[in-house]
């Protein structure tokens, strides 16, 4: 006997829905045993039994649900797949177990129960996609509860199994629903953003309380203004796919077909107020002034012509536009859903800042970020302090890349941009340096520069430590905030009003008046000032979204996410 055992623990392991079936029987055969249920457990209805017998029948049958493998297969895509399992076991403890979704009294589905099933089908109308939460399978378990309920045997032990069965499923599917709703599909491993962890029971809670799907739901619908605005643009993008793709438009304004199809495209994105009359359309001010407000929504230059970038932006399908915007749906969902009564938010892609204060925009600027080599990351970290006439550490990458592989040719360079040469710590005299072996040894070498007009910082920077050792700062080069393209600088984010940022930043402070601000960014030495308060900073990443007065912009991919997120997210669709 005890021979057999290892080989039956090894069946039951690789097969567990058997395993939970066999337990079930075994469960009923138990109690048929004990007498709780005098009579066959299929065929004696269990409402005349005690309630009590009820209750520890029902928790037997709940155990084995929780052990159908079916469920774990529903829970073990997208994020939290290793703690959702214990979570579910959670709503069900032991030993007083309640079912959520069916009245044990009348033995059947309840009213909720079927709006929760309505919401899990039109999952699409929250950007997600219905068949993640099998409202199929939920649906045909729902119909073979649906039947008179008069019947003994629908009053059996076996129907009491079923709705245990269908109980546990559709928390499954309720739970994994409102995790992608709050915290999205897709792991974000490479942006460092905190994950959130809705509190799914709470949900569940608030459910059986006031008996309403929205007010669950609200619990961990994302609460950002743009997210519902970003929702009604899917829609509307939906049903342009559903009325057919709009045709490819030219650089012709000469040909009146072509000129027909951009009148549809523009009147359709908001760009032209009204469509004309005229029985031939001609290329005029009212074509040229929606065209530029097309770029500006679009951070193109504003040429009201029909160049090659307009073009790109104009041709692309309903169906680009709606994969665009269901991945931008879905890094709202990585944001907290509260970032701070104040914070400050870059937009890589926008190349822009802006200071929120209260849900208002109070402070606003263009930036430089990273170039496409090195890419500004995106993250999140609390400001803490300003350091005014700052020295710049030159990092390594840059010594190394940039400064040893020319200063052989003149040391004089070093010393005209105020840079200080440092070798193992010690400062040097540039000109008794054989820089051509220093190539070799660039380990070793450091670099600083004082803090002067030339300095790359500027006047001032921004710290909020982070393991990336990315900052806001000043810079001495700002010709390069004119350009409409600003994804130039070595990682670090470069804004354009220093005086104005650091204006607001020690408002708390007190005794920083913009004179004294300009005096600190003349020293000849670093000054560091603490804020009051810490300040959250998000670098983050959006390529559509409502500006504040409701219009929908976009930007180019200028690092590549969306290319990279878009196939991660499309090969979650097709699971």
């Amino acid at each position: 006997m005890y021979k057999l055992l290892p080989p039956l623990k090894k069946f039951f392991r690789k097969n567990i829905f058997l395993s939970a079936s066999l337990l079930f029987l075994l469960t009923a055969l138990h109690f048929s045993a004990c007498k709780y249920i005098k009579e066959s457990s299929f065929g004696k209805s269990l409402i005349s039994t005690p309630e009590y017998e009820q209750a520890a029948f029902q928790d037997s049958l709940i155990r084995v649900s929780l052990a159908d493998s079916s469920l774990y297969a529903l829970l073990q895509e997208g994020k939290f797949s290793d703690t959702l399992p214990k979570i579910l076991a959670q709503a069900y403890p032991a030993p007083e177990t309640k079912l959520w979704w069916v009245d044990v009294s009348q033995q059947k589905v309840s009213p909720i129960a079927l709006k929760m099933m309505e919401v899990l089908e039109n999952a699409e109308l929250q950007g997600l996609i219905s068949q993640w939460y099998a409202p199929d399978k939920l649906r045909l378990l729902s119909q073979k509860l649906d039947v008179d309920t008069t019947n003994k045997v629908t009053k059996s032990a076996e129907r009491l199994a079923q709705l245990s069965k269908f109980d546990i499923s559709l928390t499954a599917a309720a739970f994994k629903y409102w995790t992608d709703l709050s915290a999205g599909r897709l792991e974000i491993s490479r942006w460092d953003i905190p994950q959130k962890a809705p509190d799914l029971l709470k949900c569940l809670q608030t459910l059986a309380q006031t008996q309403k799907v929205s007010t669950a739901s609200d619990i961990v619908l994302p609460t950002h203004s743009g997210y519902a605005k970003m929702l009604s643009q899917l829609q509307k993008y939906r049903e342009a796919k559903a009325n057919g793709t709009f045709a490819k438009i030219n650089a012709s304004t000469g040909n009146a077909e072509n000129l027909q199809n951009l009148e549809k495209i523009l009147f359709f994105t908001g760009d032209l107020l009204q469509r004309s009359n005229a029985e031939k359309l001609s290329w005029n001010d009212d074509f040229k002034n929606a065209i530029t407000h097309f770029q500006e929504r679009h951070g193109l230059e504003t040429t009201a012509t029909l160049d090659g970038k307009t073009l790109a932006w104009l041709n692309k399908t309903p169906e680009e536009m709606i994969n665009l915007l269901l991945l931008n749906l879905e890094r709202y969902r990585w944001l907290p859903d509260s970032m701070g009564q104040k914070y400050v938010f870059v937009n890589a892609p926008e190349f822009w800042m802006s200071v929120f204060e209260n849900y208002h925009n109070v402070l606003d600027m263009n930036v430089v970020v990273g170039d496409q080599v090195t890419q500004t990351p995106m993250f999140y970290a609390n400001m803490e302090y300003l350091v005014f006439s700052p020295v710049w550490n030159v990092p390594q990458s840059i010594a190394r890349d940039e400064i040893l592989a020319w200063v052989d040719k003149n040391p004089a360079l070093l010393v005209l941009a105020d840079v200080e040469a440092f070798y193992k710590g010690k400062k040097v005299d540039v000109w008794t340096v054989d820089w051509k072996a220093a190539k070799a040894d660039w380990r070793n070498w450091t670099f600083k520069q004082k803090p002067t007009e030339k300095n790359s910082l500027g006047d001032v920077k921004f710290i909020f430590p982070n393991k990336h050792s990315v900052y806001l700062h000043d810079t001495p080069d700002k010709k390069y905030f004119k350009l409409h393209f600003r994804a130039l600088s070595s990682g670090c984010v470069r804004v354009s009003q220093p005086v104005e940022f650091a204006h607001y930043l020690l408002q708390d402070v007190g005794g920083w008046d913009d004179a004294r601000i300009q005096s600190a960014m003349k020293r000849s030495s670093e000054m560091r000032v603490n804020l009051a308060k810490q300040l959250p900073v998000y670098i983050y990443y959006l390529t559509a979204w409502a500006n504040e007065t409701g219009e929908f912009e976009f930007r180019d991919d200028i690092y590549g996410h969306d290319r990279r997120q878009l196939k991660a997210l499309e090969e979650t669709w097709h699971k």
